[in-house]
């Protein structure tokens, strides 16, 4: 009897362990205590605490040196907080906006770094977390990013660093932090706390595509899938809803359709509802029918990219048009390029295959037997995704087409944030 109750009671200790955050900020007031350093780089650099946040910026009272650059650098590093035994994974919270038309935080050798550190009880760092915040571009309306993994065993204590060393900021420009949030807990514990950021929940089509069977089951992969609030989240195949359809096996969703698909392209669109009511959008093309084109490229386990399953290094020309220089001439562009031992070519503008102009282009390509990509739709700069697939679909059968070509030029056109 004794040790059936000294059982129930180990039972009852182990399950009542919980989440406990370690580190929250919301940076509307110089920093508290949980900071033991918030620095700027030089005199160029400012920081000013308001409503909204922290926001960092140029220093416009300080007068440029001459021939140097206005420099610009920020961080901040907690105070190591102890992680509290039985916790051994992590959710990690930020919140950043930013006026820059493009914004990819990066740090300066060892410093100005985004990461978590861990130490041991000898207070030596056993490892670190490296995470990259997307900076939402309304410096008014910033954004929460989401990471979550597991900590180290060993590690005792936990620092948060944030900081970014470039871009540096024009005249105007500036960016705000105003949220951090680190918790701790087991890993079942934190895959239950609603996400401030909203995770990865991307929807991944596994099954295969292009197929010539348009009866086959279609099985679509949805990340952190525990977080994700099914009965709010809706799932539309080519705009009708499916989810009563769908079956679901953790975040493995498997698709039978009841009559055949027909051939062509449809469309898979994704809802998804955290339980902490983010809302991200997705979408998964799906190609029925066969495809003609005798070349397929694929990706082997190293990254070498594979030709029809031989290895191919692609060594081409960023962009290869008809003039002034070639007579305006495809075949003397590609006959040229072939000569100087090229096998790929890239074309930035977008083709309708039943251009003459596009199906000159092709022919010069296959003629010198190169290789070619061009963008899929509108244009070279499209997140639409249904609208590229569309395009995808009507170029898929060209044999000199390996690759279709979505963000060029994201500074001055779509920005790196929206493309993901």
């Amino acid at each position: 009897m004794k040790k059936r109750l000294l059982f129930l009671s180990l039972s009852l200790v182990v399950c009542a362990h919980a989440t406990q955050t370690l580190v929250e900020d919301s940076f509307t007031a110089e920093a508290p205590k949980i900071w033991k350093k918030v620095s700027i780089f030089n005199p160029f650099s400012a920081i000013e605490y308001t409503a909204n946040g922290m926001v960092m910026k140029r220093n416009e009272a300080q007068k440029p040196i001459p021939g140097r650059l206005f420099d610009t650098a920020f961080e901040l590093y907690s105070v190591p907080q102890a992680i509290p035994d039985g916790a051994t994974y992590f959710d990690l919270s930020v919140r950043v906006g930013t006026n820059k038309k493009s914004f990819m935080p990066r740090g300066y050798k060892d410093g100005y770094q985004n990461r978590i550190v861990w130490y041991d009880k000898d207070e030596k760092k056993i490892g670190e977390f490296m995470y990259r915040p997307l900076f939402s571009f309304k410096l008014e309306q910033p954004g929460w990013s989401s990471f979550r993994g597991d900590i180290p065993k060993g590690a005792v204590s936990a620092e948060v660093q944030f900081g970014f060393d470039s871009p540096d900021f024009l005249p105007n420009e500036s960016a705000i932090i105003s949220g951090v949030r680190l918790v701790v807990g087991t890993k079942e514990e934190i895959a239950s706390l609603p996400s401030l950021g909203g995770l990865n929940h991307t929807a991944t089509r596994v099954s295969p595509s292009p197929t010539e069977d348009g009866a086959a089951a279609v099985v679509i992969e949805v990340a952190n899938p525990a977080s994700v609030d099914w009965a709010a989240s809706v799932i539309k195949l080519d705009g009708t809803p499916i989810g009563a359809e769908m079956k679901r096996n953790g975040g493995t969703l498997t698709y039978k359709p009841a009559a055949s698909l027909a051939e062509g392209l449809h469309l898979f669109s994704f809802s998804i509802k955290d339980k902490g009511g983010n809302t991200t959008e997705h979408s998964c093309p799906l190609y029925i029918g066969k495809v003609k084109t005798p070349n397929m490229m694929t990706i082997r386990e190293d990254g070498m990219a594979m030709l029809n399953g031989k290895p191919f290094f692609m060594l081409g020309i960023a962009c290869l048009v008809k003039q002034g220089r070639n007579n305006n001439s495809y075949d003397k562009a590609f006959e040229e390029a072939a000569a100087a031992g090229l096998n790929f070519a890239r074309h930035w503008s977008s083709y309708n295959m039943e251009w003459q102009d596009a199906k000159d282009y092709v022919e010069a390509a296959r003629k010198h037997n190169m290789y070619i990509s061009m963008a899929p739709s509108r244009n070279q700069n499209d997140i639409d995704v249904a609208r590229v697939a569309k395009g995808v679909a009507a170029q898929i059968d060209v044999d000199r087409i390996l690759a279709w070509d979505i963000g060029d030029d994201t500074k001055s056109w779509i920005t790196p944030a929206e493309l993901l």
